[in-house]
């Protein structure tokens, strides 16, 4: 939980899965990462503009970079969340293939296959990777072209 202000208002700012929740004893305000169409940091203020509000929201705070941060990772993961179930394959895999991220052969779970490179991993170990991956590449060739564009853009 962070302090900040917004139209010189103290409030307790949430950061949550696909949401932040600025929230006083008088007012809480819900703001939805789906809303969210601008989110820029700019000399210490957060100006961010959703699509159910007229204005842009301008927060200060002594954490603001944290707080941007943290939002910007979040609309990351959770569009990662979003996307990535539609790189799951019914190809039928070898039966000696493995995952190269958690190097199990189970083939009864989800398996992805990137469009760019045509690696395969299970669904949940490459979302795991990109979401602590900082580099956003495939684990096997490098390929920084995968995780950003989700193998759509390539």
């Amino acid at each position: 939980m962070y302090k900040c202000y917004i139209k010189d208002i103290n409030y307790d700012c949430k950061i949550k899965r696909s949401f932040i929740e600025f929230k006083n004893n008088n007012n809480k305000i819900i703001l939805s990462f789906f809303d969210i169409t601008q989110c820029k940091l700019v000399k210490n203020i957060l100006i961010i503009k959703s699509k159910n509000i007229k204005n842009f929201v301008y927060i200060k705070s002594n954490k603001i970079k944290n707080i941007y941060d943290n939002i910007t990772t979040s609309i990351y993961n959770l569009n990662i969340e979003l996307n990535l179930p539609e790189l799951i394959t019914n190809k039928n895999i070898n039966d000696d293939w493995i995952c190269n991220i958690c190097l199990d052969n189970n083939n009864n779970c989800d398996i992805v296959e990137m469009r760019c490179c045509k690696n395969y991993f299970h669904f949940n170990c490459i979302l795991t990777f990109v979401k602590s991956n900082k580099l956003f590449n495939c684990p096997i060739c490098r390929n920084n072209s995968c995780i950003l564009c989700l193998g759509t853009g390539c």
